[in-house]
């Protein structure tokens, strides 16, 4: 008569227990505690050894539950690969910041133009050369528009600095560098101060 598992299990667990043997039991070895009373599955019936051909024992004696663990072999993480060396290249640009007449006061689209400026230069990797030359129209005395091209040089200077960009050269032109259209004088253009810019940058990829 085959046993429930349930109640195999229950009889291996309880003669874990006990002092047990095995003994004769109607022709079949049968397993007892110390005082020789045969171990009850249970259903109330004997633990024989043909009992634990089910659960696949060699022998009565083999009562070692053996618990089969997954070996799962412990994997070292890739080492990362080295960065790459970074490459650089020189970079030039260029900028226009354009002044109302007669004035040397920075507009707002004149700082959003210094902006860019600024953010090239911060992104750069070494800045080689900032240059900064300030022009005027023809209209007043050249010495006038010497002057007021140099106070152009400043504002944007001053500008730049602020936010601790600072010019490598400067060069007052006054009129002698005006913009010309199909043969006349664009005289807005030429309110202006150019902003040249040299700087070593990465590379990109």
């Amino acid at each position: 008569m085959k046993l429930q598992k349930l109640g195999l299990v229950l009889a291996v667990g309880l003669a874990t227990n006990l002092a047990f043997a095995h003994d004769g039991h109607g022709g079949n070895t049968v397993w007892t505690d110390a005082e020789g009373a045969a171990i009850l599955s249970a259903n109330g019936e004997c633990v024989r050894a043909i009992d634990f051909d089910e659960l696949g024992k060699e022998s009565c004696h083999d009562k070692a539950v053996v618990a089969v663990a997954e070996v799962i072999e412990k994997v070292e993480p890739a080492a990362a690969p080295e960065p790459a060396e970074p490459v650089y290249m020189f970079q030039r640009e260029e900028y226009r910041v354009l002044f109302d007449t007669d004035s040397a006061m920075l507009t707002a689209a004149g700082k959003a133009q210094l902006d860019k400026v600024i953010e090239f230069a911060n992104n750069a990797y070494h800045l080689s050369a900032l240059q900064i030359k300030g022009n005027t129209d023809s209209r007043g005395s050249e010495a006038y528009n010497m002057d007021l091209s140099s106070q152009r040089i400043d504002a944007v200077k001053a500008y730049l600095e602020a936010q601790d960009v600072r010019a490598t050269a400067t060069m007052a032109m006054g009129e002698k560098n005006l913009v010309m259209v199909n043969g006349q004088e664009d005289m807005t253009a030429s309110r202006r101060a150019d902003v040249m810019v040299r700087a070593k940058v990465i590379k990109q990829q």
